[in-house]
């Protein structure tokens, strides 16, 4: 099925995907290249945080904008990782945008995909979490697959905003994986 998410189309090598059950290893991890990308472009269209505040600590201009020193300043993430500017076809779902060998050519900002935040205020624990992310996930990978129901498999996913972005009633159906 088109909305079926198994570790053959998540990982380059799909014989590996159903190998034994054995834990991961950090090798495993690190090859875990394509699911890496479908995680980033996962977190780049459904943003968790979708703006970042920040004070000017000294005077400073942004575009035509003098900002003064003490400033409250909001950046919006969700701005960010949908502009046409820095994404083409933002609204699709591409996880190639995040191959190495694509990021080469067509990183545009810095800033253009900030999940974490960036700069010297990013989140500490980005790397952790990522890693705690690719370990569930994979696992999750080799013991189920993940569909979304039926009356769910709209391409739009209905959001709801509190501290943080997070699906609203999003109906998935878990099946044991015969491995």
């Amino acid at each position: 099925s088109n909305n079926s998410i198994t570790p053959a189309n998540t990982t380059n090598n799909p014989k590996k995907a159903s190998r034994s059950m054995l834990p991961l290893t950090f090798a495993d991890i690190n090859k875990l290249n394509y699911l890496v990308q479908v995680l980033k472009e996962s977190m780049r269209l459904h943003t968790i945080n979708g703006n970042i505040v920040r004070e000017c600590n000294s005077e400073c201009n942004v575009g035509p904008y003098k900002l003064k020193k003490g400033t409250i300043v909001m950046v919006s993430t969700v701005a960010a990782h949908m502009h046409p500017e820095f994404w083409e076809d933002p609204t699709l779902f591409k996880p190639e945008r995040f191959s190495k060998e694509f990021i080469r050519h067509t990183v545009k900002h810095p800033y253009q995909y900030i999940p974490f935040s960036a700069g010297p205020r990013s989140c500490i624990g980005q790397k952790l979490a990522l890693m705690e992310i690719l370990v569930v996930l994979s696992t999750m990978l080799l013991h189920f697959t993940f569909t979304l129901a039926a009356k769910d498999s709209h391409t739009a996913m209905p959001q709801e905003e509190t501290l943080t972005i997070h699906p609203k009633d999003l109906n998935v159906v878990v099946t044991l994986r015969n491995v």
